[in-house]
């Protein structure tokens, strides 16, 4: 469980932890954005090159969106990976 302060006073919330992969919740949408980052990421480690710039305030706002969230999981992800060790 997590405490977290809302209003001054902390409130317990419970956790969305699983332990596997949620499969129904994969939509083809999310498929689709998952292989544009990874598609991107590739081509940014082999070539340097940035899908919409280097300027993100020039990115469309739903690709800054999946960039943010899946450098988060992978920053969490790495986290617990250094917890387990």
């Amino acid at each position: 469980m997590n405490n977290r302060k809302v209003d001054g006073a902390f409130d317990v919330v419970q956790s969305t932890a699983i332990t596997e992969c949620p499969t129904s919740f994969i939509s083809p949408e999310s498929k689709w954005l998952l292989g544009e980052y990874y598609a991107a990421t590739t081509a940014h480690r082999e070539f340097g090159a940035i899908k919409y710039g280097a300027n993100p305030d020039k990115w469309p706002a739903w690709w800054f969106d999946v960039v943010n969230v899946l450098a988060y999981a992978k920053y969490e992800a790495e986290s617990i990976e250094m917890t387990e060790k």
